[in-house]
């Protein structure tokens, strides 16, 4: 199943727990990024440049099996607008990273 990604960025504290700021959709090439149920974001460098990435944990159907794998999704704007132009594979040794079952 597919969901929309929305992002809560923190805005501070309130008694000692995290504020948010109203939630968005994430977009990737123009449409709302939509990623597996149980995926599990996060932002920061990942390719050094300065610009906040988005790297996703999820869970994809191949046939009747789950595939964890790890999607990159590289920063083309800045920090302050994001921009993402589709992803690629996290890879080891020239393969794709990937668990069988749920991640």
């Amino acid at each position: 199943m597919l969901i929309p990604l929305i992002a809560l960025l923190i805005t501070g504290t309130v008694l000692g727990f995290p504020a948010f700021q109203e939630g968005f959709y994430v977009y990737c090439d123009g449409d709302t990024l939509v990623s597996f149920y149980n995926s599990s974001p996060t932002v920061f460098d990942w390719d050094g440049d300065g610009l906040k990435d988005l790297l996703i944990a999820c869970c994809e159907e191949s046939g009747a099996d789950k595939i964890g794998t790890l999607r990159f999704y590289a920063n083309m704007g800045s920090n302050e607008a994001p921009e993402f132009t589709g992803f690629t594979r996290v890879q080891a040794d020239g393969e794709d990273i990937e668990t069988l079952g749920y991640c």
